[in-house]
């Protein structure tokens, strides 16, 4: 029986001195880019818990962008503005289909 993997796929980078990859790198990629970089050894599919990480990393990293253009642009939101930017911009993030 064969398996369907969703559009967007998490895998995580492996050992691999052929191929040049070190572990513990999670990305987001197609199903096709995940079953071809699976094949050649260099991939493998991520865990809940590693995609849990690597989504929270990317949210906080889109909240300290967030704050830096603030910032640059001399613009100041009342920190409830701004926290109210930041829980759309989560919710937003966390409504995309995980892998």
């Amino acid at each position: 029986m064969a398996t369907t993997l969703p559009e967007t796929v998490y895998v995580v980078s492996v050992d691999n001195q052929a191929r040049g990859t070190s572990a513990g790198m999670v990305c987001a990629c197609t199903r096709e880019v995940a079953a071809r970089r699976i094949f050649e050894g260099t991939h493998r599919l991520a865990t809940e818990e590693e995609i849990a990480a690597y989504l929270a990393a990317e949210d906080a990293e889109r909240r300290r962008i967030i704050e830096e253009e603030y910032r640059r642009k001399q613009q100041f939101a009342l920190p409830s503005e701004l926290a109210e930017l930041v829980r759309l911009a989560v919710e937003q993030r966390s409504g995309r289909s995980r892998g």
